[in-house]
């Protein structure tokens, strides 16, 4: 799915960059198999979108680097040119997040978070990258304090209620959390999609 890059200012990312390929990270609970994912920071919810696989070189030719390789040689020269400019290091994050290399965007995010403490956006993915490294205590850590900038975050929220539920077993934090993200925001899009989850979470132990 292509996206404009939504990192430019805080206020506005909600599409996506048509520079970034691959395998992107479903934004959305799809029950049964897939309900193990997260919210992106500012995220609509969407189906997994996976490339197909490139076919080898023929023989005797060699093979481009990979699109992202490429994109993330430009960014990394544009942060040494403007080491001060948070937004090269966020794309450098959701760039090696979007192809799952996630200690990389990890550091890329905090690198965007020293110059942009408060963006609860960067902050939420930054606590992501952590949940699918299999670290749920960071994770919880990172939101915990996007939702000190932001109580009524409905991505953090849902994320905080799905690491609770999946990461720690903590069937009540997470419907408790889940109810409050609807109190908080009515008009929640995925209002339904949620009502579901606390529904499935109530019935029975989480799996991943």
């Amino acid at each position: 799915m292509p996206r404009r890059d939504r990192r430019e200012e805080p206020e506005s990312r909600t599409q996506w960059s048509s520079l970034q390929v691959g395998i992107l990270v479903t934004l959305a609970v799809v029950f049964g198999g897939l309900c193990g994912y997260l919210y992106r920071g500012t995220a609509t919810p969407a189906q997994v979108a996976a490339a197909p696989p490139t076919p080898p070189p023929p023989p005797g030719q060699t093979q481009n680097p990979p699109t992202h390789v490429a994109l993330a040689a430009q960014l990394l020269a544009s942060a040494q040119q403007n080491p001060k400019d948070p937004t090269v290091f966020i794309q450098l994050g959701d760039l090696y997040s979007d192809h799952k290399q996630y200690p990389k965007a990890i550091a890329y995010y905090g690198k965007a978070l020293e110059l942009r403490p408060d963006d609860v956006n960067v902050r939420t993915d930054l606590g992501t990258a952590f949940w699918y490294t299999g670290d749920a205590q960071k994770a919880l850590a990172e939101y915990e304090k996007s939702l000190k900038v932001d109580p009524k975050h409905p991505q953090t929220l849902f994320n905080v209620g799905l690491v609770k539920w999946q990461g720690l077993g903590d069937t009540a934090g997470a419907v408790a959390v889940w109810k409050k993200l609807l109190q908080l925001n009515p008009d929640f899009p995925q209002r339904a999609q949620v009502e579901n989850l606390i529904q499935q979470a109530s019935a029975g132990p989480a799996s991943r």
